[in-house]
């Protein structure tokens, strides 16, 4: 079985909102973004495949230049085969949209330079894109940046990126990975060390998982506030898997901390997905909660150790 060591990176999208009037002087450099060049996807890719077999994976989707301002649209693939990242590879540059793709695993396997039988559960593909606008300028999946006093603006974003109603649909970064097959979760190989990282918030140690003597589906992580040098800890994080799926929920009614940072009764909500049959790596999403509000959220890896 394949573990994986280095996964996928939570996306972050920067929306700007316009919520007061302004003159036509003022709002240039707002409607210069707005009329940027972007490509949205028309359906929020599953970031898991949850198969039965490496064979039956597929990916399938539809990007589309809403403001009619792409001349061109570059994408590029990477995958994460085995824990080990490949090279990146231009998949190809396209000029007629709607832009639609239906890759079976072969294809998928040829665009990183490897074949179907190189790929097995726990494996990632994900891509990015460079999109041209008709005047010229160039848009990636950068997060804008600014300068002091001067407007550096990296990248390009629209409201329609993000949609409430259909999710993160953001063409310039988006990807999957394959998860595995229903019942595979065995909470007999759940106990132990486990190692909790996180690559934006400054988590990286040791925590001690167990299973809840009244449900193997649970999972009880001790240890998780102690990674911020906290020592009132009065539970231990719950999480849930459903072997169906392996979807792994975090119970938001246990409190992780009475006194984090000064503030109060620190407890931790979010979902992810179990990958027993690699190595039982664990990847969710954490948003921290205190009374006073949300410090945001953050990818986490778990593995075994």
């Amino acid at each position: 079985m394949k573990n994986i060591f280095k996964i996928i990176s939570v996306l972050s999208v920067l929306l700007f909102m316009l919520t007061t009037s302004c003159t036509e002087k003022e709002n240039t450099w707002i409607a210069d973004l707005e009329h940027g060049a972007y490509l949205v996807l028309d359906v929020v890719p599953d970031a898991v495949q949850g198969v039965t077999a490496v064979s039956e994976v597929t990916f399938v989707a539809t990007l589309r230049d809403p403001a009619g301002t792409v001349a061109d649209y570059t994408l590029s693939i990477v995958g994460t085969i085995g824990g080990v990242q490949t090279a990146e590879f231009v998949v190809g540059t396209y000029t007629t949209f709607p832009l639609s793709f239906d890759w079976g695993i072969n294809e998928l396997a040829a665009a990183v330079g490897l074949t179907a039988a190189d790929i097995s559960f726990g494996d990632a593909f994900n891509f990015s894109g460079t999109v041209t606008h008709i005047n010229g300028t160039v848009y990636g999946a950068e997060t804008p940046t600014y300068d002091d006093g001067v407007l550096d603006l990296a990248g390009g974003t629209n409201d329609e990126i993000v949609d409430p109603t259909n999710g993160y649909r953001n063409g310039f970064a988006f990807g999957f990975v394959i998860g595995c097959p229903a019942d595979t979760y065995n909470s007999a190989s759940i106990p132990g060390n486990w190692n909790a990282f996180s690559a934006t918030w400054p988590a990286d140690g040791t925590v001690v998982f167990t299973i809840d003597a009244a449900d193997p589906n649970v999972m009880l992580v001790d240890g998780m506030a102690a990674l911020d040098g906290m020592v009132d800890t009065p539970e231990p994080m719950r999480l849930t898997v459903d072997p169906a799926d392996n979807s792994v929920l975090c119970d938001p009614d246990v409190i992780l901390a009475v006194n984090f940072y000064g503030f109060d009764n620190m407890f931790l909500t979010g979902n992810g997905t179990i990958f027993p049959c690699a190595g039982n790596t664990i990847l969710i999403n954490l948003e921290y909660h205190v009374v006073q509000g949300s410090f945001g959220t953050y990818g986490y890896v778990f593995t075994p150790l």
